[in-house]
């Protein structure tokens, strides 16, 4: 995993969509590198306004920061990533976290069971579906038979991972192309990149590097 240094653009408030929109290109203009797009919570869809960036600039990478894995099935995710590519080919990123019970429970009434297992089966099957397979899957979390994206990906879609405890660190060291560290405190920070590194060279990938 690479550890790369450039500035990025954070789209959280206000929630106003000509306002966002108008942030992302003035971001481009200034030669940030990406911005960050929340979902959920009751905010504008993420998605929505992350097409509406794509149709208005043509450098700036656009992230998913982040989509909760249990508020979508993972077709839906296949298709609306593989929408993006289209819009946004190669600057699209998916980032994709499990939220907490307080917001999946009792938010959006959806039962908050394994969190970290939701996570890893959403990423699996999702490559699948991005590759172009038909679906033919049977996790602990997730199930899904049959279903084949209708209209191939572009490009490259990255999965990014938002993790605080180790468990999930690791998991996203071994699976994921990135990892977000929202409001992780600095004197914590060392031991968060020790078990990204752990997860990362128990898939035989390569731990972190200037």
């Amino acid at each position: 995993m690479t550890i790369k240094n450039s500035v990025a653009l954070s789209l959280q408030a206000p929630v106003d969509a000509a306002n966002r929109l108008g942030r992302a290109i003035w971001a481009e203009e200034q030669g940030y590198e990406s911005v960050f797009i929340t979902d959920g919570g009751g905010r504008m869809d993420g998605f929505t306004i992350a097409g509406a960036i794509a149709a208005r600039t043509s450098r700036i990478r656009l992230c998913m920061s982040i989509v909760p894995v249990f508020t979508r099935p993972v077709a839906v995710f296949a298709t609306s990533a593989m929408t993006m590519s289209h819009l946004a080919m190669d600057r699209f990123v998916l980032g994709l976290g499990s939220s907490t019970h307080a917001m999946i429970e009792g938010w959006y009434g959806m039962p908050f069971v394994k969190p970290k297992t939701r996570v890893k089966e959403t990423i699996e099957l999702l490559r699948k579906l991005l590759a172009g397979e038909k679906s033919d899957y049977d996790g602990e979390t997730l199930h899904s038979h049959n279903f084949k994206l209708g209209t191939p990906v572009k490009g490259r879609i990255p999965i990014h991972v938002a993790a605080l405890r180790p468990g999930m660190l690791e998991m996203a060291g071994e699976m994921a192309d990135g990892v977000m560290l929202n409001l992780a405190p600095l004197d914590v920070l060392p031991r968060m990149l020790e078990a990204i590194d752990t997860g990362a060279k128990r898939s035989g990938r390569s731990p972190r590097h200037p």
